[in-house]
């Protein structure tokens, strides 16, 4: 169980989420300090760091000492020449494989992620998962918009879920896009926002796309959950996309007031769904 007294690195991605943790850690008083990586928050930090320098990392957070560690925000797999390289670095890129961070690598984040979370530990950290820190993260089960998928839109989240699903066991992705009964996308290391761009649809086609987000049947919940934010919203509605789904008390939804209202305004439906539930309908 995490403890507010106990001191908290943020290990800070991209994204508006990280700032939310921030502020929340400033409002209850939380001991914490903020480690942000290359494209993390340009402000909000105590420490800024390129991937690769993890000796320096590690060192900090002992001196500091840290207990706890929270990874939040987005953070792309870097190539094998984005490294600053030093000895942890070197280390940890050998037990990953060298392959792991290249154009056309076949290694899932979950896998990388995992090695990860294991070297920190060892180093007598703990690594918790954001909703230990705030726990209205999550939808639960039900519609959140105004407007309602259809009994043949039901038919396609179905499918979606299911395929979703089935990427994840794989440990190449956590969503999908379905459309008209058919799977028509999905999530690779380029990631949702890169998945939802590739389908330019006319606003006006009835046969409009469906992104659906799940979590890995596999996953480790303190890092990599998915997420959508005011980002995914903001595409879908650019792309032409006709719903959006995930699954309840998996995915992260970052900033729900606003993600509702833009969803309504665009008559867009906001689906949760429980895939223990959907599995025995």
């Amino acid at each position: 169980m995490f403890k507010f007294n106990q001191h908290l690195a943020v290990i800070a991605g991209a994204g508006s989420l990280p700032i939310e943790i921030i502020n929340y850690c400033r409002s209850i008083n939380c001991k914490f300090t903020v480690f942000s990586l290359d494209d993390g928050p340009d402000e909000l930090y105590d420490y800024k760091f390129r991937i690769g320098q993890a000796s320096q990392i590690i060192k900090k957070m002992h001196f500091l000492n840290v207990q706890n560690i929270v990874m939040v925000g987005q953070v792309n797999r870097p190539s094998f020449f984005d490294f600053t390289f030093d000895s942890r670095t070197i280390s940890f890129i050998c037990k990953a494989g060298i392959n792991a961070f290249t154009r056309y690598s076949k290694t899932g984040d979950d896998f990388i992620l995992r090695l990860l979370i294991n070297e920190i530990e060892n180093e007598g950290f703990k690594v918790i998962g954001v909703d230990k820190i705030i726990s209205n993260l999550f939808f639960p089960t039900g519609n959140f918009s105004i407007y309602e998928p259809t009994k043949e839109e039901l038919i396609d989240i179905r499918l979606g879920f299911y395929s979703s699903k089935e990427l994840g066991k794989k440990d190449i992705g956590q969503a999908v896009v379905v459309n008209n009964g058919i799977v028509i996308g999905e999530e690779d290391l380029n990631g949702t926002d890169f998945l939802i761009r590739k389908f330019n649809y006319n606003q006006s086609n009835k046969h409009r796309p469906i992104l659906i987000k799940t979590v890995k049947p596999y996953q480790d919940r303190r890092v990599d959950l998915p997420v959508i934010g005011p980002t995914t919203i903001d595409l879908c509605i650019k792309n032409g996309f006709r719903g959006i789904v995930v699954e309840a008390g998996g995915t992260i939804v970052h900033n729900k007031e606003y993600i509702i209202k833009r969803c309504n305004d665009a008559k867009m439906f906001l689906t949760s769904i429980d895939f223990k539930h959907l599995e025995h309908k």
